[in-house]
């Protein structure tokens, strides 16, 4: 459980581990064909229907208008 004096170290380390996670996949060479959509930072925590209906909506809003016209096809 966190403190409430431990949130902001706890926040720092969380995000610094997130940063060297990115930058393994950026520096990747097997990884370099894969297309990144990074997500924003929201204040929330994304939890039931309309939470995850709203952030889906801001990480992939983006994403669909940058394939528009792009047909993906299954195996």
């Amino acid at each position: 459980m966190i403190g409430p004096d431990q949130g902001d170290a706890y926040l720092k380390m969380k995000l610094k581990d997130q940063n060297k996670a990115m930058q393994i996949l950026q520096e990747s060479p097997s990884l370099q064909g894969l297309t990144q959509i990074q997500a924003p930072y929201v204040d929330l925590e994304v939890r039931g229907l309309p939470a995850l209906q709203y952030f889906g909506n801001l990480v992939w809003q983006d994403a669909f208008k940058e394939q528009k016209g792009i047909v993906l096809s299954h195996p």
